[in-house]
């Protein structure tokens, strides 16, 4: 779950992240949650592997040493922080992402009797997460210890609100009961503290919905969106398929002259249909296989987007086409071949069909 100080700018209800000494008071005194860990973003420079490679930027989180073990999540090589290691001028130590373990140093095992440069600091590599991790950004390509990062000043601060703080329910106890006492001992620090810029309260959310929750909303209105497109499509294609049954009067009265039952001729318009959709659906599908990645790979915002929050074409879209192209099919088709068939007239359509007469009324 996720937790935040509230109403710190506005005295209201608004949310915002956790001062470190906030952090350090909850997970020193509460009993409710089983741990307790937060981090903080950092861009440095990570020294080139070689004498003539060039500097470059990357996205680093300092974070708690207990974050792994909070996130139930164990490095693929190597291990995680210590205790020891998560103080105030603690050792240089750092956990690097699989994707920089692979682009920057060929996926050698030796990279954990190494070291590399962030800043003006050496760091040890003491592990390297599995290549599905990406907690709290997928842009995060290392990780280091947060209290031996940030100054000890900051660390001492109340007023300093940089920290995004998460935690794990203890055994037995009730989400509205970690609420209410992270709740009184942000109250119980504000009434001793009322000059502090700090919250008036706290707020402890499930950090699946606060991950994804305006991805979730945008998600709606992206899908809403895309249902209004579909349902154009279909106005639109059962209209051109009226169109062109008006021009089959002639073949439908032949095939009911010949003896085709009305119900028969009715399951084939409707097939035709069918079959249509399904054939654009599989299409739809097959371009979204392929330029998913590529959009996700070029588009720079793809990197911050939350970790819970995955893009992909997974079995269960295709099925989903599969029986939305199904709906939408007999949607589109179903008008064209009811009028079709309901308004069946054999002399007529023979009539009105024929190689000399003009265009009928229907």
């Amino acid at each position: 779950m996720a937790l935040f100080e509230r109403g710190v700018f506005d005295n209201g209800d608004s949310e915002s992240a956790v001062a470190p000494a906030s952090y350090l008071a909850w997970r020193k005194q509460s009993v409710t949650l089983d741990r307790i860990a937060a981090i903080s973003y950092a861009r440095l420079n990570l020294a080139g592997t070689a004498d003539s490679a060039p500097a470059e930027r990357i996205d680093v989180c300092a974070c708690s040493a207990n974050l792994f073990d909070t996130l139930g999540v164990a490095p693929a090589m190597g291990r995680g922080f210590t205790e020891e290691e998560d103080r105030p001028n603690g050792p240089p130590v750092v956990v690097i992402s699989y994707a920089l373990w692979k682009r920057k140093f060929a996926a050698s095992p030796a990279i954990l009797s190494g070291a590399i440069k962030l800043d003006s600091r050496v760091y040890a590599v003491v592990g390297v997460m599995p290549a599905d991790f990406s907690y709290p950004a997928r842009s995060i390509e290392a990780w280091i210890p947060l209290e031996s990062w940030l100054p000890p000043v900051v660390l001492e601060a109340h007023d300093n609100h940089l920290l995004t703080v998460i935690g794990r329910l203890r055994a037995g106890t009730g989400f509205a009961q970690a609420n209410s006492e992270i709740d009184a001992m942000m109250r119980r620090y504000k009434s001793q503290h009322p000059r502090d810029l700090v919250g008036s309260g706290a707020r402890v959310v499930p950090l699946a919905e606060r991950a994804a929750g305006g991805a979730r909303n945008l998600s709606i209105l992206l899908f809403e969106a895309v249902l209004a497109v579909l349902l154009i499509a279909c106005v639109n294609v059962a209209n051109l398929l009226l169109s062109r049954a008006a021009g089959r009067q002639r073949e439908v009265a032949i095939r009911a002259a010949l003896g085709a039952a009305r119900g028969r001729v009715f399951r084939q318009l409707l097939m035709e249909s069918v079959v249509m959709s399904l054939l654009g659906g599989l299409a739809g599908a097959l371009l979204a296989a392929e330029f998913v990645p590529f959009f996700m790979a070029w588009t720079p915002a793809a990197a911050w987007l939350p970790p819970a929050v995955t893009i992909r074409a997974d079995p269960v879209i295709f099925v989903f086409s599969a029986a939305l192209a199904l709906l939408a099919g007999a949607a589109a088709g179903l008008l064209p071949a009811v009028q079709t068939t309901s308004s069946l007239n054999i002399a007529r359509g023979l009539r009105e069909s024929g190689r000399s007469a003009t265009t009928g009324r229907s």
